[in-house]
């Protein structure tokens, strides 16, 4: 993590100062994982879906409204991506979700929903970290 060391703590480590973002979810199927952030909606109310996915987006984190189709899912796994953030998922996606050793977080909670647009306009200004 880039940041600067403000204290050595003997036999401890470090105390290190660095820029973050939280935004918190609703719910998330408890994996984890890191990567660059791409923004792949012009709006928080944009579905995800199958088209938008190609090799160029392995490893990244990816930001879309919602999520309504397994085969979305399936495909995200099998690139990899390294993590999905949404606003919203089908319910039905869940057994999926849990399955896959993709992190997913909601942001709002299951169905057709838009992530909020506040969380939307952080997580666009933090694209490429």
């Amino acid at each position: 993590m880039p940041g600067e060391v403000i204290e050595i703590i003997p036999d401890r480590g470090v105390l290190l100062q660095a820029s973050g973002v939280l935004i918190q979810g609703v719910w998330g199927n408890r994996r984890i994982s890191r990567g660059k952030l791409k923004i792949l909606a012009r709006k928080p109310e944009e579905e995800l879906t199958a088209n938008l996915l190609d090799l160029d987006k392995r490893g990244l984190v990816l930001v879309s409204g919602f999520c309504t189709q397994a085969e979305v899912l399936k495909k995200a796994a099998d690139l990899p991506v390294n993590g999905l953030i949404l606003g919203g998922m089908s319910s039905s996606l869940i057994p999926l979700a849990n399955r896959i050793k993709l992190p997913i977080i909601l942001t709002e909670g299951f169905g057709r929903h838009a992530m909020n647009r506040p969380a939307f306009e952080l997580l666009k200004t933090n694209e490429e970290r």
